[in-house]
């Protein structure tokens, strides 16, 4: 009696196995969306470099031209720092181009790699149909 409940219990959990289906599906691209990077137009600036000797004559030009007399005054070592800043925000900029540029190129690789992937899924997907087509065919043969 064991023996045939134990064969029982045996052959119901045989029963119980479910087929598990296997399927691919396409990756669709994300698309990058980067606006546009606006073109920088700088206006002009005119430097006018004021020294003791020629005050009186830079002064008299700037009445003449019918411009206030204000001064916007630097030492030399003011416009030296000038000059690292700006170096430093040159810097900074194509720092930022770096890592849109890499970006770009992640971005390039994705889309080829999604392609490649739809690709081999796509020729599973059919030798899967041609491989049931050909079972099929062979039970009728």
């Amino acid at each position: 009696m064991l023996i045939l409940s134990t064969l029982v219990l045996s052959l119901a959990a045989c029963s119980a196995i479910r087929r598990i289906e296997v399927t691919t599906a396409s990756i669709e691209r994300v698309p990058l969306a980067l606006s546009s990077v606006d073109t920088l137009e700088l206006d002009e600036v005119t430097w006018i470099i004021i020294t003791p000797e020629n005050i009186d004559q830079i002064f008299k030009d700037l009445e003449t031209k019918n411009f206030d007399i204000v001064l916007f005054a630097l030492t030399d070592d003011g416009y030296e720092n000038i000059s690292v800043n700006m170096a430093k925000i040159k810097k900074l900029v194509l720092q930022q181009k770096a890592v849109m540029a890499a970006y770009k190129r992640y971005y390039e690789m994705q889309s080829g790699e999604i392609e490649e992937h739809n690709q081999k899924a796509k020729k599973a997907k059919e030798a899967a149909k041609d491989t049931l087509i050909n079972k099929l065919k062979a039970l009728f043969d």
